[in-house]
């Protein structure tokens, strides 16, 4: 997962970590990888790079506040396809690899399959408030619990112990 924005003035008191990449870390502990992973982590406060063992799954996390461009962009890759997020186009595309590759004229020819998933469109925070005003409104709890926050916060804060833990060449 990658999310990186430019500098902005609006931002004090946190870090990368707390500020985007949280985000992320709520996807991946609460959608994808709900048992315990191993973290490891190199950064500072605006920029952030997380490597996560999550059982056989190697994770890689990327945040930066130092970016000249706004990215938001997940990445799964198996043996057979790679699919691709975009959270700011809000866009799905599958790569799958053919059946096999092939030389043409002795050149090397790859040509994958490319799938565009249709999405619904909807701005984020728009659904995030209407689902927390319909939760008071009908005395629901909210689809995120105290619970996953906090364990989104323990996890922010083991990244962030992380940055003075880094070794030199």
């Amino acid at each position: 997962m990658k999310r990186h924005n430019p500098a902005s003035a609006r931002i004090t008191g946190s870090s990368v970590v707390e500020d985007l990449m949280i985000h992320d870390i709520d996807i991946l502990l609460n959608v994808f990888f709900p048992a315990p992973c191993h973290i490891h982590s190199v950064g500072n406060a605006d920029v952030c790079s997380v490597l996560m063992e999550c059982g056989e799954v190697p994770v890689v996390l990327s945040a930066s506040r130092k970016s000249s461009k706004k990215i938001r962009l997940l990445y799964v890759e198996e043996e057979e396809f790679t699919v691709e997020g975009d959270f700011m186009s809000q866009e799905i595309t599958i790569y799958r690899k053919p059946g096999r590759y092939q030389f043409e004229e002795e050149r090397y020819v790859q040509e994958n399959i490319i799938e565009k998933v249709m999405v619904n469109k909807t701005e984020p925070l728009k659904a995030e408030l209407a689902t927390f005003i319909s939760c008071v409104n009908k005395a629901e709890p909210f689809p995120i619990t105290p619970a996953q926050a906090i364990r989104n916060l323990e996890v922010s804060e083991t990244i962030r112990a992380g940055f003075s833990h880094g070794a030199s060449l």
